[in-house]
């Protein structure tokens, strides 16, 4: 799996100079996260935005220091905006294996 291509896919880039500590997941948890979606970079990145989704309820809408002040996007928008991505890569995703199965020819049109 690249890891450098999942974090442009998830918007988890490891900052110039920084390390994946500074990011939201760990190249570990992303390995985890990708194992449990066959290596499947599409429903990787799905699996990843869901996480994220859930991961908003957590975060700091805005917050004031002295004389500076911080306002940060609406958690429902951040909420949203995870929600989409998680869809649209599920979409892009390989089916799994229950539907990746051809299924059984039970209407025989050769029979009739």
């Amino acid at each position: 799996m690249d890891l450098t291509y999942l974090r442009l896919l998830i918007d988890e880039r490891i900052p110039a100079g920084g390390t994946e500590a500074d990011t939201s997941f760990t190249d570990a948890e992303l390995v985890a996260i990708a194992s449990n979606c066959n290596d499947d970079i599409n429903l990787t990145a799905s699996e990843v935005w869901r996480i994220k989704a859930g991961m908003v309820k957590t975060r700091i809408a805005s917050y004031s220091l002295g004389e500076e002040s911080v306002t940060y996007a609406s958690l429902q928008e951040l909420y949203d905006h995870a929600v989409l991505m998680s869809a649209e890569y599920k979409k892009k995703g390989s089916p799994t294996a229950v539907f990746s199965q051809t299924p059984p020819d039970v209407l025989h049109e050769d029979d009739e």
